[in-house]
């Protein structure tokens, strides 16, 4: 838990330095937008694009190339997923890297025959997951049209290609992440009370550098994905105004859900069992 905290202020800290001392910039912003809303503009009376995410369906669990095709029928612009190369043990990082993975080829193969836009998702990584996902956009150059990146890790999107403009990433924020293990901030991670107020002096920081586009910049992010609990229209005129798209994570209602896309004009993603298709 210690090192974790140090871990974050330290990451905080690093990209701060790199905003101050770098001028970075995010992926195109033509091919941003081509990745995260389709064929969908901000000034367009139809409603903003849907990632359906299945990862909390009771039914059976689906391959992506299911779930691709699943959200196509539903009208849905793109669906996420997570990535954690170690969930099923030690990975041959020589033997992945020196060929050219045939789940990921039928995965995006499966992505331009149903015209499906792809957020995949990075939390549990190290520096040879960004070396992967890196290569996989170069064996796919035109994965970049359909794939955006995101993870809560500045390090780990700065990592992946570094000022590469063709890879479209997204800070996934939550301002109680080190002190709190839900999106609510309701539910102390450490039950001690020191450490319970470094962690949070540590989120402090974090929503620092985020509030004054810091940790964006430095990750080179073209968008931001946050819980519906922590936005608002000032949020999103904010972001807009920094050249930035946010996407909303949003609850399980069908009127919240309406009401994110109807009236702060956002992209959303939505649990695959509260979202059928309302269009």
């Amino acid at each position: 838990m210690v090192s974790a905290m140090v871990t974050s202020a330290a990451v905080a800290l690093f990209a701060l330095s790199l905003a101050v001392l770098y001028f970075a910039q995010p992926a195109d912003d033509a091919l941003a937008a081509e990745a995260l809303l389709g064929d969908w503009r901000e000034d367009e009376s139809s409603l903003p694009p849907v990632f359906v995410d299945f990862s909390e369906t009771r039914d059976r669990p689906l391959d992506v190339p299911e779930a691709i095709l699943k959200a196509k029928r539903m009208g849905a612009h793109g669906i996420r997923i997570y990535l954690n190369l170690s969930i099923e043990g030690p990975v041959n990082w020589d033997l992945l890297l020196n060929k050219k993975p045939a789940v990921v080829e039928e995965m995006y193969e499966s992505l331009r025959r149903h015209d499906v836009r792809l957020m995949l998702q990075v939390e549990d990584h190290d520096g040879r997951t960004a070396k992967f996902v890196s290569y996989l956009f170069r064996l796919w150059p035109d994965m970049s049209r359909r794939v955006v990146v995101a993870s809560s890790s500045p390090l780990f999107l700065l990592t992946l290609g570094g000022n590469n403009k063709a890879i479209v990433k997204a800070l996934v924020w939550c301002p109680c992440s080190v002190a709190y293990t839900d999106a609510m901030c309701t539910r102390p991670r450490n039950d001690n009370l020191g450490w319970h107020l470094v962690a949070s002096a540590a989120d402090w920081f974090y929503r620092w550098c985020f509030g004054w586009g810091l940790l964006t910049r430095a990750s080179m992010a073209s968008a931001v994905v946050v819980d519906m609990s922590h936005v608002n229209e000032c949020f999103v005129r904010l972001w807009r105004d920094r050249g930035l798209r946010v996407v909303v994570v949003a609850s399980d209602d069908p009127k919240e859900q309406e009401y994110l896309r109807q009236v702060l004009r956002v992209p959303i993603v939505a649990n695959y069992g509260t979202w059928q298709g309302r269009e």
